[in-house]
């Protein structure tokens, strides 16, 4: 996965306050003040521009807690 965020340009990418680290594209960082909607805007992002660049569907490695069913299908989908 960092192989294919390196590639597909998304070190340094932000959301709100969230971004991908310049030098380990698998660690996501908060710059101060980020939100869970920045988090998920990120990994969003992540996902969709790598799905659109190479037709590869990421899967999220952590489980992630305290979001409703709609929520997660709302961060998760793609375009």
């Amino acid at each position: 996965t960092a192989f294919l965020m390196e590639a597909c340009g998304l070190k340094g990418c932000r959301a709100g306050r969230a971004e991908v680290n310049e030098t380990q594209p698998l660690v996501l960082l908060n710059q101060g003040g980020a939100t869970a909607a920045d988090v998920m805007g990120l990994v969003k992002r992540i996902r969709q521009t790598i799905y659109e660049r190479t037709g590869m569907v990421i899967s999220i490695e952590p489980e992630l807690i305290g979001f409703r069913p709609a929520e997660m299908e709302d961060h998760l989908a793609l375009q």
